[in-house]
């Protein structure tokens, strides 16, 4: 529970409570998008190999950082685009 991504994915769940929730993924399932209303956003890659993503997703349009690794999405036309590592997850919150 210390290690920096589990605490910023419990703090995500705290924060987004109340908030709908919207899970879309790639084609493969291999990522995985669960957006909490306009509020913010956790993506997971399941799998061993890194990607390139675009799936759907309720966050206004605009740049959003990743709060543990700093990793930088994109929200255009309701998808979000990015680049994730193979195994990772990202906790992105609207400005």
């Amino acid at each position: 529970f210390k290690h920096p991504a589990v605490a910023a994915a419990n703090k995500f769940r705290k924060a987004m409570s109340g908030q709908p929730e919207s899970v879309a993924s790639t084609e493969n399932c291999d990522v995985v998008a669960v957006s909490r209303g306009k509020a913010g956003a956790a993506v997971v890659n399941f799998s061993n190999n890194a990607e390139n993503v675009t799936i759907p997703t309720t966050l206004p349009a605009g740049e959003y950082t990743d709060a543990v690794t700093g990793a930088v999405f994109t929200v255009a036309d309701g998808k979000i685009s990015g680049e994730v590592a193979p195994v990772s997850s990202y906790i992105l919150y609207a400005k």
